[in-house]
């Protein structure tokens, strides 16, 4: 759809993130990652850490998104058990 490229048109030149939360993990860009890490975790009950950070890279998000789509869960997290997230 026009917004889901409008959304990945902006990322060029921000980091690629992975935060992790129980089974999950989210994929996301950022410009600061601490103050997205603690936004995030301000809307979590379970500790959110982050287990990835790629300068520059978030215009690989979509990406990211699209090789873990068969483990989609919601909005931007997918469900990755405790081991998957060793990529």
């Amino acid at each position: 759809t026009t917004a889901y490229k409008m959304k990945y048109h902006n990322t060029a030149g921000k980091d690629l993130y992975m935060m992790r939360c129980g089974p999950y993990v989210k994929i996301g860009t950022t410009d600061n990652v601490q103050v997205r890490l603690s936004s995030i975790q301000s809307s979590n009950p379970l500790p959110v850490t982050l287990v990835g950070l790629w300068k520059g890279m978030g215009h690989k998000e979509q990406e990211w998104h699209d090789a873990l789509q068969h483990l989609h869960w919601h909005g931007e997290w997918y469900k990755v058990g405790k081991d998957t997230c060793e990529l």
